[in-house]
Formats: C-alpha cells, structure tokens, sequence
C-alpha cells in the first residue's frame, strides 16, 4: 500500500508547527535522512498515529511520544487527511509493520 503523506517541518527550537486543520486523519514524526535520486527526501518514521483531528494532534506538547521523537532527530510531522476510521487504522497498521518506528511502544 502506497500513502503520500504532507510533511511539514517542525522548529529545532521552537517548534513552530503550520496552521493544521480540524480534518482527521494519520500521522507521522519523522527525522530527513536523504535526497534519493529523485531529489526528493527519504524519512525515517519514527512514530505513527491517527487523530480525529490535526488542529488538537499531533500538534500539542503533551503528546506522549514527542520526547522519543526529539531523542531520535524529529525534523518532520507528516499528514495524510483520511475521513474513514477504518482507514485511518489500517494506514496506520501499515506503516507501523512497515517501519517498525522506533517510538510506537505497542502496536496500533
């Protein structure tokens, strides 16, 4: 399964995230590690969720995986809107067997 995600660079220092919508969807903290030979970046994912909406998660500092993705290098959260629960969690399943992210402490 192929999911083309958002990403969104997040302030070393401040964190100043983008405007998020109140839409639901999934997703991701992630640190660049690459151009690939598309030019584009490759990601390291380093946690995976879903929220019934992006205006409350992932933006708030009390997420409870934020400090795990700061120790690991967290340059990106990325975003893919999705309105179906059931795809949410599915989407959500799959990156986590995909990538295995360092910052998931159980499966989805």
């Amino acid at each position: 399964m192929y999911h083309l995600f958002q990403c969104h660079l997040v302030g070393s220092l401040s964190r100043e995230f983008p405007a998020f919508s109140d839409s639901p969807g999934v997703y991701i903290f992630a640190k660049e590690i690459h151009d690939n030979v598309t030019g584009h970046p490759d990601y390291k994912v380093l946690y995976v969720g879903k929220t019934n909406s992006f205006k409350y998660r992932p933006v708030s500092d009390e997420h409870e995986e934020w400090k795990c993705a700061l120790r690991h290098g967290v340059s990106h959260i990325c975003i893919l809107d999705e309105t179906s629960t059931t795809k949410r969690k599915d989407i959500e399943i799959d990156i986590y067997y995909k990538h295995d992210p360092p910052c998931n402490d159980k499966s989805p």
